[in-house]
């Protein structure tokens, strides 16, 4: 990290997926090999050819009261705990400088199938389920339910969403647009996500098995919300601090509307950007939560870029923990993201 810039750190961690209910349950269940991943039990699938996901156990009443379409109360839930963690009282002043950046990929589509279903059966369908469809609703309904101030805004990049929002935390801060963010991702269990993967053959017959099989993925839901704050923040208010986000890196394949470059040419030029934005050394890196969707396709060029840019790093751990959670489209990164700061807190690799 270049010496002129502001030290951005990690405060409060904040998780539901199919593994758990919080980050402490879900670390446990990753770190024991516990899977997520069973038969898809929200709609019917006889007609598929697979039949598995990873949903979360909890109800919308149980996430958020029942107020809100099951993305957003999946993002109410995480950022709670987030906060919880973090020792932040939402009912206090404090609270109106706490901006909201998070990521989405397909955001309320249960509620468009709802919509859609009543008209289609007759009914007159409730105009609430569109309004909730849109990704721009997310974060500011996340924002109200905490009574957080700040900047709000919705990262919508397909599964790089939830860790794009933790870059544009820290990108904010440094440009002196606010000291202390939620950030993260968010996305729900769907039929209309699920038929159009179906469509693709992209879903595996069985559980995901990414770096093995690579037969497909195995659609999941969930959010991750990382509370990412100044240093400076931090240490005023006598906050706990799980670690230092030191770079990132965003690149574009332009390649495929779906399939990554075979080459690896775009994933290598963003870890070898992240890494050198942080002031690390490729050896210095020793563990990498991958992308590790499951497809023959992310497999092979992963697994390339990986061997390629930390050939001379002999003690790199590389895992994919999709093969627990499943694959949760806008939420999966900030999932993973979790999870990797918890491995560094805890000194584990999962």
């Amino acid at each position: 990290m270049p010496m002129n810039e502001k030290r951005c750190v990690i405060t409060g961690l904040g998780l539901v997926c199919a593994i758990g209910n919080d980050t402490e349950e879900c670390f446990e269940s990753a770190l024991n090999g516990k899977s997520g991943i069973t038969d898809v039990k929200s709609f019917d699938t006889s007609a598929c050819y697979s039949h598995k996901g990873a949903e979360v156990s909890s109800t919308n009443e149980q996430l958020a009261k029942g107020r809100y379409d099951r993305t957003t109360a999946l993002g109410i839930k995480a950022a709670g705990e987030a906060l919880a963690d973090a020792g932040i009282d939402t009912d206090s002043e404090g609270a109106s400088d706490i901006g909201v950046i998070l990521g989405s990929c397909i955001a309320g589509a249960a509620c468009v199938e709802k919509y859609y279903n009543a008209k289609v059966n007759g009914g007159k369908g409730d105009i609430d389920d569109l309004k909730a469809m849109p990704a721009s609703v997310i974060a500011g309904n996340v924002a109200d339910y905490y009574n957080a101030g700040g900047i709000t805004a919705n990262i919508v990049n397909a599964c790089a969403a939830g860790t794009l929002s933790v870059a544009m935390a820290i990108d904010l801060i440094r440009g002196g647009k606010g000291e202390i963010f939620l950030a993260g991702g968010c996305d729900s269990f769907s039929s209309l996500a699920y038929a159009g993967f179906h469509a693709l053959r992209a879903l595996a017959p069985s559980d995901c098995s990414p770096f093995n099989h690579s037969d497909g993925i195995t659609l999941g839901e969930g959010a991750g919300v990382l509370v990412v704050e100044s240093y400076e923040h931090a240490v005023k208010r006598g906050a706990k601090i799980y670690c230092d986000v030191l770079g990132s890196g965003v690149s574009s394949d332009a390649y495929h509307i779906t399939a990554p470059r075979p080459d690896g040419e775009g994933q290598m030029s963003v870890i070898t950007r992240a890494v050198k934005n942080s002031g690390l050394k490729f050896t210095d890196i020793e563990y990498v939560n991958a992308h590790g969707t499951g497809t023959a396709k992310n497999d092979e060029s992963e697994f390339l870029s990986l061997n390629t840019v930390f050939a001379d790093n002999k003690d790199l751990s590389v895992s994919s923990t999709k093969s627990m959670t499943g694959h949760c489209l806008g939420a999966a990164g900030a999932i993973e993201a979790v999870l990797t700061v918890k491995a560094l807190k805890e000194g584990r690799k999962t």
